[in-house]
């Protein structure tokens, strides 16, 4: 919450993951890979939530598909930063910034369109 704009928050995060590349590739090779999995989306979760409140207070959405987005984009974040750590060399700030055009809607495939 404290970065001077969500593209330099996103970019802090996928920064910071990749900094502790290591540990947190050790923590997922345990047994309890599931639950640190669920663990990062939650606080995936938790953050855009909060986000979401505070950044764009004008967006109002029903509970339900409000809990839709916040699914579908905290389970995006965390499956985009496993794909990079699982890769043997990673592009960290074209990551950061298609994670951001992502979840801003810069980059959008409608489905509705596509034939």
């Amino acid at each position: 919450m404290a970065a001077p704009s969500f593209r330099e928050a996103v970019k802090g995060l996928v920064f910071e993951t990749f900094r502790q590349k290591e540990m947190i590739q050790q923590v997922l090779s345990s047994n309890r890979r599931e639950e640190i999995e669920q663990l990062f989306v939650h606080s995936v979760r938790t953050y855009l939530q909060e986000v979401l409140r505070k950044k764009a207070p004008q967006i109002t959405l029903s509970p339900a598909d409000a809990d839709a987005i916040l699914c579908f984009y905290s389970n995006g974040v965390v499956g985009m930063m496993l794909d990079g750590l699982n890769q043997k060399n990673p592009d960290i700030e074209l990551l950061a910034e298609q994670m951001y055009k992502v979840l801003t809607g810069e980059i959008l495939f409608r489905f509705g369109e596509a034939h």
